[in-house]
């Protein structure tokens, strides 16, 4: 009789343990999926920033040649 006790107590100690791990995985999958939704609202904002930043570029290059013929034209009149 104590040794059927024995391995009771046993199981029952073992399926607490088990149920444990059970809550610590579910824990732990919830925070994996929120850090994954981070990760993937961090990559998207950097590459809307990376978006923004090669249209900056690309106005910054329309504006410089801009500013280099209007250089030219003034110099063609000053030579006039």
């Amino acid at each position: 009789k104590a040794v059927m006790r024995k391995i009771a107590d046993q199981v029952r100690a073992e399926a607490e343990q088990w149920s444990q791990m059970q809550e610590m995985l579910c824990q732990v999958r919830k925070e994996m999926e929120e850090l994954q939704s981070c990760r993937d609202f961090w990559q998207n904002r950097a590459l809307d920033s990376d978006s923004q930043i090669q249209n900056l570029h690309s106005s910054v290059e329309g504006w410089r040649r801009k500013a280099i013929s209007s250089e030219a034209k003034l110099k063609n009149l000053q030579a006039e």
